[in-house]
C-alpha cells in the first residue's frame, strides 16, 4: 500500500512538473527575414511583413512576399496592360508595348486621295527638290504619334488608324496603329503572342495575310506615298511598301498601346 502511494505521488509530481516547465504560447512574427519579426515570439500569427513583388505573373515572384514593393519586372510574352509584352524599353524596364489579343476589323488604310506629307511637314534632303524620307514614322514608338496624325488629317471612317484610335479593350482606351518597326518587332513574335493570345481568350494571327502599320513614305516630286504593310506567315516575315498614292484596299488590323 505504501508503494502504491508512493507511485502515485512520484506520478503527480511528474505531472505537476511537465505542466508547470511547458513553454507559454507567444504569438507573433517568426520568419527572420521579415521586418516586423520578433525573437520573443513562437508562435505565428499571420503578422510578419515581407516586401516584394506579389505578382505571380512577373518573372521576380516572391512566394514569401506579403506587401508589394513595386519590385515587379515585366517580361516579353507577360499577359499585362491589357494584352501581349511584346517590347520592354531597354532604357527603362517600366515602359513597353502591348499587342492586343485579337484583329479588329479588316480595313482600308483611307484617306485616298489626300495628301498627308502635304499636312505633315517633312524638310526636303538638302540637294533636292523632293521630299524623301519617312513623314509618319517607322521608329518604335512612333506608332501612337502616327495614327493621331492619321487621325486628325483624316475624315475617312472605319480606317485602320482609326478603329485602333477608337478601340476600348481590357480597360484601356490607349491603342494605335503600330508603326512598320513595331509591326515587325510583332511579326517576329507572332506564335508566341498567338499562344497567349488564345490562352487569355483572344484569337491568333491569320496567316498568310498583310496587316498594315501606320507608317508611310512619300517622294513629292512624283507624288508618290507608299504605305508600309507587313506580310505574316508560318514561317518568315518581310516588309513589304504598298505601291498606292494613298490605300483604299482592305488588310489586317492589330492595335498595340503602351505602358
Amino acid at each position: 500500500m505504501k508503494k502504491l502511494l508512493l507511485i502515485l505521488l512520484c506520478v503527480s509530481f511528474i505531472l505537476l512538473y511537465s505542466s508547470c516547465s511547458k513553454q507559454p504560447l507567444v504569438p507573433g512574427c517568426i520568419d527572420p527575414s521579415a521586418i516586423n519579426f520578433d525573437s520573443l515570439a513562437n508562435t505565428d500569427d499571420g503578422s510578419c511583413i515581407i516586401f516584394g513583388c506579389t505578382d505571380s505573373t512577373s518573372s521576380n515572384y516572391n512566394v514569401l512576399a506579403t506587401v508589394s514593393d513595386t519590385s515587379c519586372e515585366d517580361y516579353i510574352g507577360q499577359f499585362k496592360y491589357g494584352g501581349v509584352i511584346f517590347w520592354k524599353d531597354p532604357y527603362d524596364n517600366t515602359k513597353g508595348l502591348v499587342c492586343d489579343t485579337g484583329d479588329l476589323k479588316d480595313s482600308p488604310w483611307g484617306c485616298l486621295g489626300d495628301r498627308l506629307y502635304d499636312i505633315i511637314h517633312v524638310p526636303s534632303l538638302p540637294g533636292t527638290s523632293f521630299y524623301c524620307c519617312f513623314n509618319l514614322y517607322d521608329s518604335i514608338g512612333s506608332g501612337k504619334w502616327n495614327t493621331e496624325q492619321i487621325v486628325y488629317a483624316c475624315n475617312d471612317q472605319g480606317t485602320a488608324a482609326k478603329r485602333c484610335y477608337n478601340l476600348n479593350r481590357s480597360g484601356y482606351d490607349d491603342w494605335f496603329l503600330p508603326s512598320s518597326m513595331e509591326l515587325s518587332l510583332i511579326c517576329d513574335m507572332k506564335f508566341i503572342i498567338d499562344s497567349v493570345a488564345v490562352l487569355h481568350g483572344g484569337s491568333q494571327f491569320v496567316k498568310p495575310k498583310l496587316y498594315w502599320s501606320s507608317t508611310n513614305y512619300a517622294m513629292s516630286g512624283n507624288l508618290i506615298s507608299w504605305i508600309w504593310i507587313q506580310y505574316f506567315n508560318n514561317v518568315w516575315h518581310h516588309i513589304e511598301p504598298h505601291h498606292e498614292v494613298v490605300s483604299n484596299e482592305v488588310h489586317g488590323v492589330r492595335a498595340i498601346r503602351a505602358f
